[in-house]
């Protein structure tokens, strides 16, 4: 029953100056460390969209690419937005 399934999901690291959790996600998940999280993001993932970010995101971006390239995940589409990404991927 697809009214039954959740809308939002929450993937957090604990850190010190981290945020709230915002109020409009439903089930949230929450890690000690990067990797476990990146790992859990991957598995609940249908699709990867990348903003322009930092180092944290240009990791996880390159992790997803890497799982991509190696076949380990399949099926699954990674669309860089902005122009940040153009001579990474040239």
């Amino acid at each position: 029953d697809p009214d039954n399934q959740t809308q939002s999901i929450g993937v957090r690291i604990a850190l010190d100056r981290e945020q709230q959790t915002n109020p409009f996600v439903e089930e949230v998940y929450q890690h000690r460390t990067f990797f476990s999280r990146l790992h859990h993001f991957v598995l609940l993932s249908d699709a990867f969209v990348v903003v322009p970010g930092g180092i944290g995101t240009t990791l996880e971006m390159m992790m997803v690419w890497q799982l991509l390239q190696v076949r380990k995940i399949h099926h699954v589409p990674l669309i860089l937005v902005g122009s940040m990404w153009t001579d990474l991927v040239k």
